[in-house]
């Protein structure tokens, strides 16, 4: 039957965790030796506690493969049509399915007072930007997933050149657009922001 750790490795394996800093762990647990984190990693017991606990936090929040790729997905392929009406107008994001609000970094949002039926001020509330998390970034994770950098041969090979052209035309569209997607809502002018 395997043994727990002592109270003050487990007090290391806690700490550890919460930053998977060693030195800073080893300190926390009441080792003096600058090295004590460094040697404890090195042990079998230790790496298969801290494993088992890593194990056990993914399993609790859900944390998978699939999951984690199906989010790159989500950013990598979306589809910024998503983002509006049939109108042409930008929906608020109450109105957003949840592969679309999962890209969403922030949202831009101004306030607009306007009079009522009996004179009083109602405010409404216009949504002026999005900023989306990073496509290409997800992209290029996707990529290194799947290996697909490996597979490039040569310079000369056509793939290449394809991928460059790519690349360059996400550099002037993020350069171009900023990764914001601005709506036609107003003059452009400020809106009263109280």
């Amino acid at each position: 039957m395997k043994r727990p750790p002592s109270p003050r490795v487990a007090i290391f394996i806690s700490e550890y965790l919460i930053d998977f800093n060693a030195a800073r762990a080893a300190k926390a647990a009441g080792y003096q030796h600058p090295g004590s984190g460094r040697n404890l990693l090195r042990k079998v017991t230790v790496k298969q506690e801290i494993e088992r606990r890593k194990a056990k936090r993914l399993d609790n929040l859900d944390i998978t493969r699939e999951r984690t790729l199906a989010e790159l997905a989500r950013c990598a392929y979306f589809d910024i049509r998503k983002l509006y009406r049939a109108d042409g107008t930008l929906k608020p994001i109450t109105e957003l399915d949840s592969d679309t609000a999962t890209i969403i970094q922030s949202v831009k949002v101004s306030r607009q007072k306007t009079s009522g039926g009996k004179g009083e001020p109602v405010v409404t509330e216009v949504v002026e930007e999005y900023k989306f998390t990073n496509r290409q970034g997800a992209l290029d994770m996707l990529c290194k997933h799947q290996g697909l950098y490996e597979q490039i041969p040569t310079k000369s090979d056509n793939l290449t050149k394809l991928v460059e052209e790519q690349r360059i035309h996400n550099e002037i569209n993020m350069a171009k657009y900023g990764g914001v997607a601005k709506s036609d809502i107003g003059d452009g002018s400020d809106s009263d922001n109280t």
